[in-house]
């Protein structure tokens, strides 16, 4: 045995297409050892992650979205991530890791993608994308996104393969990866989609093998969603007709964080900045004729889509992040004389991880510190955006947002309604982060959305025994 891993070692080449994906990987790795990364979604799953860990169950709902009798239970919500992850250790900076590993992965089929559509220099196709996945704070936090979109890669490069060599396994794999995207995240299918198009448009002698992989992906998606509902979490056979969503929910989404509602109240620069996090490098290549017209067209058209249906500005680059690899591989004309970018690769990798790494650490003022000792095992702290820190009291009690349920809006005209939600679901904290206090009479428009309106906060100070530190204010119920 050790004389075949010698031998495994001593025929292992580190060739340049390797040597940048094991600097990526281990610059990143560093970075999310190093720092204690928080974000809202991360916490909340990495939450989810350990109920099921510990229980050996579904739960009922997700612990972060408030059920009101309006609202029926949902999609799975990455029910296939949560999954995915239970089955990892406890061990908080494995899981983290995992973000740089998905990234990786994906850059790694992406180069694999771009030569089975026929373009030579290979290489040059990841240079954009390392450069915006260095941008993005989903590949140094455990987000579902960055694993679904490993999944629709892996799919789209099955896919390719089946249709092109004809292979079973080829076409196993394209299924089964297909529907575990679908499973973890709902833009991951509509990304396979627009995938499917191309091919179809590029492969139009092989459209019977395309539909032999399309149809099961569907189905089994679908069932999956409703197995999950109907199923484990014991709803009715016929839940699908029964139940409605939450009006309010969607209203006060539409008018508050969507995209066009900030452009049109005025919030420009807020409106400019998501599009810059959006695409960030990608941005000048739009100016230039892509290589493949096809793949620049129709996931052109998925990011018009994306602005039309799903246009927040919170979600806007985690959505649009799905259509980059497909980008990248569409312009990577622009890369041709790779020495030329081959510095401005390494200065971006060496001086954007650790700078981002930086900056969402800072994001989580030093006297949190103070707050942990509050908080015991059995504890169910109420917050909200950036207050989600699971990983600072080392996932230590229960924590739920205030940003999930539509009618939990109503608390900030009527606090009985947030007393009735502490009492029912036995709350103990409700954690402020002061720096999201706004005026009473803010429009909460945009980024003021996830804040608090300041005779909101003084109207709760009368639930609780208040803990202020200069950054925080935690109520203890």
């Amino acid at each position: 045995m050790a004389r075949g891993v010698i031998q495994l070692v001593q025929k292992f080449r580190l060739t340049r297409k390797k040597s940048f994906i094991l600097l990526f990987l281990i610059l990143g790795s560093v970075v999310v050892l190093l720092t204690s990364l928080n974000h809202l979604d991360s916490n909340l799953h990495l939450d989810y992650v350990r109920g099921i860990q510990e229980s050996g169950e579904i739960p009922v709902y997700h612990p972060h979205i408030y059920q009101s009798d309006v609202v029926q239970v949902p999609f799975p919500y990455p029910i296939g991530y949560h999954l995915a992850m239970a089955a990892l250790p406890h061990w908080i900076p494995v899981y983290k890791v995992l973000g740089v590993v998905f990234a990786a992965i994906s850059l790694i089929l992406v180069i694999k993608l771009h030569k089975l559509l026929g373009f030579k220099k290979n290489l040059v196709v990841i240079t954009p994308l390392v450069l915006s996945l260095s941008f993005s704070r989903f590949i140094i936090t455990p987000h579902p996104d960055m694993f679904a979109l490993m999944l629709v890669l892996l799919s789209v490069y099955a896919t390719l393969r089946y249709i092109l060599e004809g292979k079973s396994v080829y076409a196993a794999l394209a299924v089964g990866s297909g529907f575990y995207a679908g499973m973890t995240r709902e833009i991951a299918l509509m990304t396979l989609l627009f995938a499917w198009l191309v091919l179809w448009i590029k492969y139009r002698d092989r459209h019977r093998k395309l539909l032999q992989l399309i149809i099961p992906i569907v189905l089994l998606t679908g069932l999956g969603y409703y197995s999950v509902n109907s199923v484990m979490r014991g709803e009715s056979l016929l839940y699908p007709l029964q139940g409605a969503t939450d009006p309010q929910a969607y209203q006060w989404y539409s008018s508050h964080v969507s995209f066009w509602t900030v452009l049109v109240n005025g919030y420009w620069l807020q409106a400019l900045g998501a599009v810059i996090v959006a695409f960030s490098v990608f941005i000048p290549l739009f100016l230039i004729k892509p290589q493949d017209r096809i793949l620049a067209l129709v996931f052109g058209c998925q990011i018009v889509l994306i602005f039309v249906l799903v246009p927040s500005t919170a979600g806007l680059d985690r959505y649009v992040m799905f259509t980059l690899p497909f980008l990248a591989i569409a312009y990577g004309n622009v890369f041709k004389n790779f020495r030329r970018w081959l510095p401005i690769l390494l200065v971006g990798i060496m001086i954007i991880y650790p700078a981002q790494g930086y900056l969402i650490e800072k994001e989580v003022p030093d006297d949190f510190n103070d707050i942990i000792h509050h908080i015991g095992e059995n504890d169910f702290v109420l917050a909200r955006e950036q207050g989600q820190l699971a990983y600072r009291v080392g996932c230590r009690a229960g924590w739920t947002s205030l940003f999930w349920g539509g009618d939990l809006y109503d608390t900030f005209d009527n606090v009985e309604l947030l007393e009735n939600f502490i009492m029912e679901h036995g709350v103990t904290h409700v954690l402020v982060d002061k720096r999201l206090i706004i005026a009473a009479d803010s429009q909460m428009i945009g980024d003021d959305a996830v804040g608090y309106p300041r005779d909101w906060v003084n109207k709760v100070e009368n639930i609780g025994s208040k803990i202020e530190t200069e950054h925080y204010i935690l109520y203890e119920m």
